[in-house]
């Protein structure tokens, strides 16, 4: 194995570390909690429909491909999938979905262990 992809999977181990969120994800009627994930960012270019193109970053979900579950099953992000992030007294809903002519998802790395999510804010809920 080469020092870079040594580099690399030490990188991708970093990333759930100390620093990682646990997040759940639902789909349908199926929650997976405990769901290790840290936040990132796509700037993405979108054509509003009159001719302007819009600049937006978007909030990503960094989760390790084997940690993406549902129902106890690996499986990958589908557009409509909800990702819930808690903060003190409020519950933070994203919903999966494209961004611009990107897919919902995408792999972060050449090993395609890790999963970056695109996302919307879709709700708040108080716990």
């Amino acid at each position: 194995m080469g020092l870079l992809r040594r580099g690399s999977r030490w990188l991708h181990e970093t990333l759930d570390g100390d620093d990682a969120e646990s997040v759940s994800i639902t789909r349908g009627g199926s929650t997976t909690s405990a769901v290790s994930a840290r936040v990132g960012s796509t700037p993405f270019e979108v054509d509003d429909g009159d001719g302007m193109t819009l600049s937006v970053e978007a909030v990503d979900w960094l989760i390790a491909a084997a940690a993406y579950r549902i129902a106890g099953v690996v499986t990958l992000p589908a557009h409509g999938d909800l990702i819930r992030r808690t903060l003190g007294s409020t519950v933070y809903v994203y919903e999966v979905l494209p961004m611009g002519s990107e897919p919902a998802y995408r792999f972060s790395d050449r090993d395609r262990s890790r999963l970056r999510i695109h996302n919307e804010l879709k709700t708040t809920e108080t716990v």
